[in-house]
């Protein structure tokens, strides 16, 4: 469920890259005007705006802006200027239409130096094909590759069919091969990655049934292997993401420095996707309202971007 508000009223294409025009020559003059037009278009609303923008100028909307927020790289390499504000991060991930966000995240993630895997693991990048994100900043064992990869490169059917008989011997080989500790059998990777969410749920739920505890809880026999953690967060993020990133959204907001990078990741992928449902999930798990803990720990351009893609008009709303 989306949380972007698109006005009853919309300019022309042309109007909105007019007025984009100016904002991005004269940065920082009137983010005010920024935020109205790109936090409040949808994707294909967006995308005709792009196309308005090249054509009347002969330049990319995304390759425009004298601080280059959004420079020529970005585009062809999708790197991040290491300048970037965190308003400015956000107004790029805004402009990037689906797609061209999903590539963008997940080459900023894997170029950290660091194997998030043995770090924390919130920070994901979005899969566009499954509407899932899948932890990992950057894998260097076959496992995390076997995993990843179909994930990636698959498309998967979302359709609601189930095979009852195949969730039963799914569930079958899942149990064996965890009693073996063979977690990293090929078989267990397929039937966590191509198949379709209602496929795997069923798989589980019938896992459930039969063995007396969710699969997820059977897979926390050693909290601290890397291989457990993936196969978990893989399960999470496939059949739960609304809570996956309540959680993460938390624990980015209520540590001593908020991350002002994970929320913006988060907000601006899940906004036409699922915020409302993460929206829900954060005060049921938390008791607390995302947009206000949002308005309260953060501040500026940056903050209104975030509040407007969460459906809120401004901070003053709050009150």
């Amino acid at each position: 469920m989306s949380t972007i508000r698109v006005p009853k009223i919309v300019p022309s294409p042309e109007e909105d890259s007019e007025k984009l025009r100016e904002a991005f020559l004269n940065w920082g003059s009137n983010d005010a005007l920024v935020i109205s037009i790109l936090a409040h278009r949808n994707e294909k609303q967006r995308k005709l705006i792009q196309q308005a923008y090249n054509q009347k100028y002969g330049v990319d909307l995304l390759k425009t802006g004298e601080r280059k927020l959004l420079i020529d790289q970005i585009r062809g390499f999708y790197k991040v200027p290491s300048d970037l504000s965190s308003f400015e991060l956000a107004v790029l991930l805004c402009a990037f239409d689906r797609a061209e966000r999903d590539v963008f995240l997940f080459r900023k993630a894997s170029a950290r130096e660091y194997d998030v895997m043995s770090a924390d693991p919130q920070e994901v990048p979005p899969i566009t094909d499954s509407e899932l994100l899948l932890l990992t900043e950057i894998y260097y064992d076959e496992f995390k590759r076997k995993l990843l990869r179909p994930l990636m490169t698959l498309y998967r059917y979302e359709g609601p069919e189930v095979d009852i008989m195949l969730a039963e011997s799914q569930a079958n080989l899942l149990h064996e091969k965890i009693l073996e500790k063979d977690y990293t059998h090929e078989k267990v990777i397929e039937i966590l990655t191509t198949g379709s969410r209602a496929q795997l749920r069923a798989t589980l739920n019938c896992y459930a049934r039969k063995f007396g505890n969710s699969i997820n809880k059977d897979l926390k026999a050693n909290p601290n292997d890397t291989d457990l953690k993936m196969l978990r967060v893989c399960i999470k993020c496939q059949m739960y993401p609304e809570r996956h990133f309540a959680k993460a959204l938390w624990l980015a907001i209520n540590i001593p420095e908020i991350d002002e990078e994970r929320l913006t990741n988060i907000i601006t992928s899940r906004a036409e996707i699922d915020l409302q449902l993460i929206k829900k999930e954060y005060h049921r798990k938390y008791g607390a309202h995302l947009d206000r803990d949002i308005a309260e720990h953060t501040s500026g351009s940056h903050r209104e971007i975030l509040l407007a893609l969460l459906g809120v008009g401004n901070a003053e709303e709050l009150c």
